[in-house]
């Protein structure tokens, strides 16, 4: 009797926690029905086009921030509905390089990481989103090949135009932009 207690105390936990958080390992089986609920099944490779909700700069943003959005387009998949279009979906920041801080181009990486699918939220694996701005550009003193002195009074002169330039090569992915994003893992999800 005691053993009956603590296994439905237990299925009970096991209820509540996947109800609180996000749980991919149990729709990873491969079955289009489980426990009389069917699933469709997103492959790898498969695309998720989406919509960014908020404003993405390399100039601001972190590594390991969180990134918003919605699905774009609806995800059909063996004639059945598996994603609805405005499906909210989250992911991170995984690299961003801001051009006034290295030499070179600024950088910014995103991915996908769970989708908020019929009121389950399923952890999803799928490649990167990268944008890189353009090159640097050299200091006025470098461009022009003139002496350091030289060099700091046209600096001196034209510094913020050489600020507001650099400005302009950081990296933005504006709230609206469209992202394409493939699955490096299968999905299933749950329809019904």
């Amino acid at each position: 009797m005691a053993a009956l207690a603590l296994i439905l105390a237990f299925a009970g936990y096991a209820r509540n926690e996947r109800s609180s958080a996000c749980f991919s390992e149990a729709l990873l089986v491969p079955s289009s029905e489980r426990n009389g609920h069917h699933f469709a099944h997103l492959p790898a490779g498969r695309s998720i086009f989406i919509r960014v909700g908020q404003t993405l700069d390399s100039a601001s943003v972190r590594m390991g921030e969180t990134l918003t959005g919605v699905v774009a387009a609806d995800i059909i998949e063996d004639q059945v509905l598996a994603v609805p279009q405005g499906t909210p979906v989250s992911g991170r920041v995984v690299a961003v390089q801001d051009a006034a801080q290295f030499k070179g181009k600024s950088l910014l990486t995103i991915e996908l990481t769970h989708m908020h699918v019929y009121g389950e939220c399923i952890a999803v694996a799928t490649d990167r989103f990268s944008k890189a701005g353009a090159y640097r550009e050299k200091s006025t003193a470098e461009k022009l090949r003139v002496g350091a002195s030289w060099g700091a009074i046209l600096d001196g002169i034209f510094g913020d135009k050489a600020k507001a330039f650099i400005r302009k090569q950081q990296v933005q992915i504006p709230p609206g932009d469209l992202v394409d994003f493939r699955l490096t893992k299968p999905v299933s999800v749950m329809v019904d």
